[in-house]
């Protein structure tokens, strides 16, 4: 076990992925859905303040710590717009997960309310996951494998294991672990296509074409592996009255 004074490391080592992330936000290379980051926010503050109602121990810091940074990604995504677009499916989590949280409000039980905090977080990651496993380039590895080693830590310094002081950094060291290995998979596996454009990952066309005789209609061109159509190759067959075969 580690002692008490090591929790400034895993607070600092959770500060620093935050930070890493912030960064990237800021400079447009990711885009953080905005749902996920808005409850990561918010749902270990809950936490922490359960923890504190059955008294402040070293780890209810490194919760607290948990809820600043995403909150702070959320609000400088949101206000440089370089946040990853909402659906209807990131927004039933995120009324959910809200759900969770006004369950914890009607709750005088600190254990519940971790367990409420730890659903709504749940809740919460599912569209990071989606959005990673369809989408890896709009996310980053590292600060998710940096947290991982925080809670890590923070897990490390308990000397009696219960309940409020383990459930949150244990679930926390589980879903990072979770989004680390789909970002780094998925990343691997798309590597091996062909093509990549704009994070989605396409074939490129074959080029092989046929003259059409005079007055022949130039169908327009689609492949169905594409994920949109290629009118580079649409006007390329225009132009030189060819269809593409």
């Amino acid at each position: 076990m580690l002692g008490g004074e090591c929790i400034v490391v895993a607070v600092a080592l959770r500060l620093a992925a935050g930070l890493g992330y912030l960064v990237a936000t800021s400079r447009g290379a990711i885009q953080p859905n905005p749902v996920s980051w808005l409850f990561w926010g918010l749902t270990p503050l809950v936490a922490f303040v359960a923890q504190v109602q059955d008294g402040v121990t070293p780890q209810a810091w490194v919760t607290l710590t948990l809820g600043t940074s995403p909150l702070l990604i959320f609000v400088v995504s949101v206000a440089k717009k370089s946040h990853w677009r909402v659906g209807r499916f990131d927004a039933l989590c995120g009324g959910s997960a809200t759900a969770g949280i006004v369950l914890w409000q009607i709750s005088s039980d600190p254990a519940l309310a971790i367990v409420f905090s730890i659903l709504a977080d749940i809740l919460a990651s599912i569209p990071t996951l989606a959005k990673a496993y369809e989408t890896p380039g709009s996310e980053r590895a590292s600060p998710y494998f940096v947290s991982m080693v925080s809670m890590t830590v923070t897990l490390l310094t308990i000397s009696e294991w219960k309940f409020l002081e383990c459930a949150f950094p244990l679930y926390m060291l589980l879903i990072n672990t979770a989004i680390f290995s789909v970002v780094r998979l998925r990343s691997g596996q798309l590597d091996g296509l062909p093509h990549k454009q704009g994070g989605r990952h396409r074939r490129r066309p074959a080029a092989l074409f046929v003259t059409a005789p005079p007055g022949t209609r130039v169908p327009p061109f689609r492949d169905a592996a594409l994920t949109e159509p290629d009118f580079g190759t649409e006007l390329l067959c225009h132009a030189s009255g060819s269809v593409p075969v």
